[in-house]
């Protein structure tokens, strides 16, 4: 029996040694984990490669301390063209959500100008919104709008506008000639001076990235009819020969204004004025929408209603100066009673005209 005990005490001491041992290294073991649990960081991970039809997301655990070390640890390789939700220098936290979408290298050209960008999206449309490029309803894309994106492809875009626009171009005026028995055969005397009209053409015109590629005109309007100029031609048969050198040049004193009806006759002070915007008070346009040219006249519509037809010379009848026939087209701040403002073509006209006393016939 004593043998029996020591024998079995031996062997009992042994497997209690066996059973500290095992706890030891149980305990290392959960105190290691334990202690990397606490240093360690959980991350989840959405990949999402619309190309490849993939969408996937992991939820892996690292002590990396930054995004970088972290995708280099799990050899996650993110290129130029793909897109993150943080920046590989961002520290790392625990329970940190990593979005990475694939992307493919697409090339744009905008307005003639090419940019290599990064596309993640699944159209061509979506891709333009994706980098931020506007584009109107109009625009002209290649591909087109809908079609799916691949990599290394080209995207062209033509910025297309339209719009309506009136321009207005001169009407040449004629010139008549009328036979004059007072004149002599041979001399001839301007009537009426000509004035060219204006014509106003209303164009559709459409642009692609800012150069005109088409212009169709859609309607015209005469806004200011030419007038033509009058020359008297003498039919008169010299009767008696005058040498020049002693009895000097016949002078035949005929009004220019010839024969004509009109419904009231005014005299009024006449100044003059250019067609610079700065002699029309900024504007580009008379009162009655016209463009500031000879033929024009500055009346109170309160003597001289706007629109009428009239003629204008001198108060000795035309034989110190003729304008001629014109139209009141416009108005003015210091144009008050019976005052007229001529318009001439330049301001060395006008200011030669000065300031002179006429005779306004306003016509029928």
């Amino acid at each position: 029996m004593l043998n029996k005990i020591k024998t079995y005490f031996p062997k009992t001491r042994s497997r209690f040694l066996v059973f500290i041992i095992l706890g030891i290294i149980l305990v290392c073991a959960v105190t290691t984990g334990a202690v990397y649990d606490v240093t360690s960081k959980k991350i989840r991970v959405h990949e999402v490669d619309i190309y490849k039809n993939s969408d996937v997301t992991r939820t892996l655990r690292t002590r990396q301390e930054t995004v970088e070390g972290f995708l280099e640890e799990r050899d996650l390789s993110v290129s130029e063209y793909d897109k993150m939700n943080v920046s590989k220098s961002d520290l790392l936290i625990d329970d940190m959500e990593l979005n990475i979408r694939r992307g493919v290298p697409v090339t744009v050209v905008v307005r003639g100008e090419q940019k290599l960008l990064s596309a993640t999206s699944a159209t061509v449309e979506e891709m333009l919104a994706e980098n931020n490029i506007l584009t109107a309803e109009a625009d002209e894309i290649t591909p087109a709008r809908g079609e799916a994106v691949i990599s290394g492809m080209t995207v062209t875009v033509v910025s297309v506008t339209s719009d309506y626009v009136v321009e207005t171009t001169e009407i040449p005026f004629e010139t008549v000639e009328q036979e004059d028995a007072s004149l002599y055969k041979g001399e001839k005397k301007v009537v009426t001076e000509g004035v060219n009209g204006t014509l106003d053409t209303m164009y559709h015109i459409v642009w692609h990235d800012g150069a005109e590629i088409s212009r169709e005109a859609v309607g015209e309007a005469v806004t200011l009819a030419p007038v033509n100029k009058v020359v008297s031609v003498g039919t008169k048969e010299k009767v008696v020969a005058v040498k020049a050198s002693t009895e000097g040049a016949a002078r035949v004193n005929l009004s220019s204004r010839g024969d004509m009806r009109y419904k009231k006759k005014l005299t009024v002070t006449a100044t003059a004025y250019d067609t610079s915007p700065a002699q029309n008070g900024g504007h580009s346009k008379t009162a009655l929408g016209m463009t500031p040219r000879f033929g024009i006249v500055a009346v109170d519509p309160r003597v001289i209603p706007l629109g009428s037809r009239l003629y204008v010379e001198s108060v000795d009848e035309g034989g110190s100066w003729v304008y001629g026939y014109a139209i009141a087209g416009d108005t003015g701040g210091a144009i008050k009673g019976n005052r007229i403002d001529l318009c001439y073509n330049t301001n060395r006209e006008a200011n030669a005209f000065g300031r002179r006393s006429a005779t306004v016939y306003v016509l029928e």
